[in-house]
């Protein structure tokens, strides 16, 4: 807020001709908080005419939990603090009320002590970042609510998976494998090794659809924990990309539940497909460290790391990160990314116990 000099005897009433015609309310108050003088954008906040205004306490203008902010405004100005400021809540002549910031700044006149008070009205401004917090809590509520509906339907096509493809390749492997002890010795050698190949490629088959299925729900992690889930992902995620993913650490006791641990495993998935993609790495280190309240999971490799701040300003987002931190942020966690050129990444996810 723009502070208003100070004024001099002889340029008492230019002063307030200055005041008169201010954007923002202007209020001068004698040490009890009454009011002596008032301009015309201040009458219009506090809903009330100049004559009714003058002399009157401003603490009557207040909203009820307002009045001891004021108060202890105008005693810290007293003590010699220099100017202040605070919110305020002006309460109108309607029952309706004003948000204002309040810049408060003592003087004295010969020996009496008074107030200059400048009111900016931010009423706007704070519905406005009322409204913004309404959005943003509605669309974490969203953003959880889709989480948990692909979650669903994650677990439907795995279960899918399992009861018909699961079983239907199961049974063709039994067939297959029926067939081919009932051939006879004079069986050409072409349609013996055409059924190892068709064995051999139903084993894969199953090995592969296991894979997705683990990737849909990981029956591991309901079972036995979050740490034996990474442990066995990592190794197959190390197979799969020659890289080194090195597991250490154990789960929080009691365990967490069981949303906030696929959450977790979903962003440690989410970081080692990044690393996989883009890092350039050859280990990775997955961390597990609870703590008396908090637990808190690392996923650090020793790739080529980026910079950090120009890719949160770059035109297209990196939209791996943005979720990754909307997922932390539907379990009550925080994530945050540490990264430099050169010097690998950290992705750091803590979550209450």
């Amino acid at each position: 807020m723009i502070e208003l000099p100070e004024a001099t005897e002889q340029g008492g009433d230019a002063y307030r001709e200055l005041c008169e015609f201010l954007p923002w309310g202007y209020l001068v108050l004698d040490q009890a908080a009454r009011i002596e003088e008032v301009n015309s954008a201040a009458a219009r906040l506090l809903g009330r005419p100049r004559a009714d205004l003058v002399g009157a306490s401003v603490l009557a203008y207040l909203a009820d939990d307002c009045v001891a902010t004021l108060l202890d405004t105008l005693a810290r100005g007293t003590a010699g603090a220099g100017a202040r400021e605070a919110p305020l809540e002006l309460r109108g002549r309607d029952g309706r009320t004003r948000n204002v910031k309040a810049h408060v700044k003592s003087f004295t006149e010969g020996s009496v002590l008074r107030y200059r008070v400048t009111l900016l009205d931010v009423t706007r401004r704070k519905q406005a970042e009322e409204q913004a917090s309404r959005y943003a809590q509605r669309l974490k509520g969203m953003s959880r609510r889709a989480v948990e509906v692909q979650e669903d339907e994650r677990r439907a096509l795995g279960h899918e998976l399992h009861d018909r493809v699961g079983q239907n390749l199961a049974a063709l492997n039994i067939n297959l494998s029926i067939m081919k002890g009932a051939l006879g010795p004079a069986t050409a050698a072409s349609v013996r090794s055409r059924l190892d190949d068709s064995l051999h490629l139903v084993e894969r088959t199953i090995e592969s659809m296991r894979g997705v299925m683990t990737e849909l729900r990981p029956a591991v992690l309901d079972d036995y924990g979050l740490a034996a889930m990474l442990r066995w992902y990592a190794a197959e995620f190390g197979r799969r990309t020659r890289l080194i993913v090195a597991v250490v650490g154990r789960d929080p006791a009691p365990r967490l539940a069981p949303a906030v641990e696929l959450t977790l495993f979903r962003i440690v998935q989410e970081s080692l497909a990044n690393v996989a993609r883009h890092a350039g790495a050859q280990h990775v280190w997955v961390r597990l460290a609870p703590e008396a309240d908090r637990f808190c999971l690392s996923v650090i490799d020793d790739g080529c790391g980026f910079d950090l701040a120009a890719c949160e300003q770059a035109d297209h987002p990196a939209w791996g990160l943005m979720i990754m931190r909307e997922r932390a942020e539907a379990a009550d966690g925080q994530l945050r990314v540490e990264s430099a050129p050169g010097q690998g990444t950290r992705v750091v996810v803590e979550v209450a116990t």
